[in-house]
C-alpha cells in the first residue's frame, strides 16, 4: 500500500493506536492476553478504511475478524470502541476526554499519558525495524 511503510502516517497512527490500546487493556484487565490482543488488533486496523477508501463493513467481508473487533469498528458499541476513542483523545489533545476515560477506566491520568508516549516509542522501534 505504501512504497515506504515507515513514512506512511496511517501506518504510524495505526501502530501507535495498537500499542496504546494493548497497554491500557492489559492494565485494566490484569494482563488478560486475549483482551489485549483484541485491543491491539482493533487499533492496528483502525485506519484500514481510510487506507483502502472503503467501509469497514466492506473490508470485513473479505477480511474476517473476531466479533469484538467488528463491533468496535463497524457497530462502534463496545469497550474497544471506547479504548479507540481514548487514544484518539491523545492524538487530538482532548484533555476533557482523557480525563473522562481515565476516570471511567479507573486509571491515573499520568498513566494514560505515559502509555501514549510509550506507544510512540514502540512505533519508533517498529519503524527502525522495517527501515
Amino acid at each position: 500500500m505504501s512504497p515506504n511503510a515507515s513514512e506512511n502516517i496511517y501506518i504510524e497512527k495505526s501502530v501507535i493506536r495498537a500499542y496504546f490500546m494493548e497497554r491500557i487493556c492489559k492494565f485494566i484487565y490484569k494482563q488478560d492476553q486475549k483482551k489485549a490482543s483484541i485491543a491491539y488488533m482493533t487499533g492496528l486496523l483502525s485506519f484500514l478504511n481510510t487506507m483502502l477508501d472503503s467501509s469497514f463493513e466492506e473490508i470485513f467481508k473479505d477480511l474476517p475478524v473476531v466479533q469484538e473487533v467488528y463491533d468496535a469498528l463497524v457497530n462502534k458499541n463496545n469497550f474497544y470502541t471506547e479504548l479507540l476513542d481514548f487514544v484518539i483523545s491523545f492524538e487530538f489533545d482532548d484533555e476533557q476526554k482523557q480525563k473522562y476515560y481515565s476516570e471511567k477506566f479507573n486509571i491515573d491520568e499520568n498513566f494514560g499519558a505515559r502509555a501514549y508516549f510509550e506507544a510512540i516509542y514502540e512505533y519508533d522501534r517498529f519503524r527502525q525495524a522495517i527501515s
